[in-house]
């Protein structure tokens, strides 16, 4: 029963993807408005899910493709940052 005290919640899960997404964003030196505009999503969506965690599985695959490495493939880079 130990084992389970390093899983995380969902809540702590989602907020952790938020900051890694923002982080990603922000090396990319891109704005919130830029990838709003970029991905043809409404910037108070990003907004929100920088600062909760909560966003649309569609709306969250569109910001994760426009900040992707062009370099590693999409799968793979879904991957790494889902088993992290």
């Amino acid at each position: 029963m130990d084992n389970f005290i390093f899983l995380k919640s969902p809540d702590r899960v989602k907020t952790e993807i938020a900051g890694r997404m923002r982080e990603r964003r922000k090396e990319k030196k891109l704005s919130q408005v830029q990838l709003s505009e970029r991905s043809d999503v409404s910037l108070g969506s990003l907004k929100r899910f920088e600062r909760t965690g909560e966003i649309s599985l569609s709306s969250f695959e569109r910001f994760f493709v426009k900040i992707a490495d062009s370099g590693e493939g999409y799968k793979k880079k879904m991957s790494k940052w889902c088993r992290q």
